[in-house]
């Protein structure tokens, strides 16, 4: 009998055991199903981690991102912390909201009425960077989505869940895609989260305009320019803020004046982002060939000779200092151009003023490049005075970049500029 009870004993112990080990299993199969559900199967392994290391370890090298003007644009960089993969068609691709130093805005006039409208549109403007992977190819797009007034009103002011492939059924306003170095790719007007328009080409500039309706003569959609300067502080956990400035109106004022006819409606399908982004085999995928001659049309320039300011900076009973700013290159259209900065020293000599010196400082562009990027590499200054007169002369390249038909066309040229001051300017 004592036997029989140790077996009895030994077998409700191993049926413990059992039991025990099943339960085991079975929450840690359960454990793992939900670790896979929060991180879903990325193919190829493409997914946030894959995106950020080809960014530091390819992109950051590329001359695609070198085309980057960094002392005109500022710095940006994606939010590493928030990423959003997207698997749209046959293209996979990862999202991140893009935090910029300086961020500029193209609001269009129908967008708002007053100007607390365009303050509230600007500031809740949505950028963002995506990372498209293609064959072996890894894309880089820009978005940013402006809203009209009474869809953000609707949306109580954030539109922030607005991204590649889920744009809101309701949407109203328009979408600005651009690559990495402010290439446009595309400019969409959508209505009710539908296209409307497909902007393009044809760009008329109207600089340094008055803010307002009907301030500019446009027949197709007029754009002003709103821009915000930021802080941009960075942590070690790649987590990233924003202290920002106002936003205020730059005054340039531009109009697209011509429109691709028929445009593919539903933003966030395949066959649209295909067309919009730029991911068609073969070109844009624009449903009509890319006038690329105008597109280059748009982005020359010529030398000239304006002056900007005249800046008396200090003066003594016998000497004085002077700041000099003039054009030197101009886009044809006034949109964009590069001035020059001068330092003068002024002597008196039998109660006349004379010339010491005439030094050049530096060169920085005003206004805002659309459809490619502009380079100035300066080469030699020069000057040379005479009592009355001092002269500055500019020998530099002009270096121009932009995607058109979905290849990039680049060009060069060497210029030479000259401006003659009179000691009495």
């Amino acid at each position: 009998m004592h036997f029989k009870h140790i077996q009895q004993q030994l077998r409700s112990g191993r049926n413990i055991f059992l039991v025990c080990t099943l339960l085991t299993l079975t929450v840690l199969v359960i454990a793992a199903c939900q670790k896979t559900a929060d991180k879903p199967f990325v193919k190829n392994g493409f997914d946030a981690a894959a995106a950020k290391e080809w960014y530091y370890g390819s992109f950051k090298n590329s001359a695609e991102y070198k085309a980057f003007d960094k002392e005109y644009g500022g710095s940006k960089l994606p939010d590493w912390k928030n990423g959003r993969h997207v698997k749209l068609g046959d293209f996979d691709a990862v999202e991140f909201p893009l935090s910029k130093q300086k961020t500029k805005v193209g609001i269009p006039e129908n967008a708002a009425v007053t100007e607390a409208d365009r303050n509230r549109i600007a500031q809740a403007t949505v950028s963002k960077i995506l990372f498209i992977k293609k064959g072996d190819k890894t894309l880089v797009r820009e978005s940013e989505y402006i809203p009209d007034a009474d869809y953000l009103a609707a949306h109580q002011y954030d539109i922030s869940q607005n991204g590649f492939g889920n744009v809101d059924n309701d949407f109203s306003g328009s979408i600005q895609i651009n690559g990495w170095a402010g290439d446009e790719y595309s400019r969409l007007v959508l209505k009710n989260g539908k296209v409307q328009k497909r902007m393009r080409g044809n760009i008329v500039l109207a600089a340094n305009a008055p803010v307002g309706t009907g301030k500019v003569a446009c027949n197709g959609v007029l754009v002003t320019e709103y821009e915000r300067i930021c802080e941009v502080h960075i942590y070690s956990d790649n987590q990233v803020t924003l202290e920002c400035g106002e936003w205020y109106p730059t005054g340039n004022q531009w109009c697209y004046e011509s429109e691709v006819a028929d445009p593919c409606e539903d933003p966030a399908s395949p066959q649209c982002a295909c067309q919009y982004y730029g991911l068609c085999e073969g070109g844009d995928g624009s449903g009509g060939e890319e006038n690329c001659d105008q597109r280059r049309q748009q982005l020359e320039g010529s030398t000239d000779d304006a002056t900007v300011a005249i800046t008396l900076n200090s003066q003594t009973q016998n000497s004085r200092v002077k700041y000099y700013d003039w054009t030197f290159y101009r886009q044809i259209f006034g949109l964009w151009k590069f001035v020059s900065h001068e330092k003068g020293v002024h002597v008196k000599d039998n109660g006349f003023w004379k010339w010491e010196s005439l030094t050049h400082e530096s060169i920085s562009r005003v206004g805002t490049v659309i459809g490619g990027t502009i380079t100035c590499t300066l080469n030699s200054p020069q000057s040379s005075h005479s009592l009355v007169f001092a002269t500055m002369t500019l020998n530099y390249n002009i270096f121009v970049s932009l995607i058109c038909a979905g290849s990039p066309i680049t060009w060069s040229d060497d210029y030479t500029s000259s401006k003659t001051f009179n000691i009495n300017d």
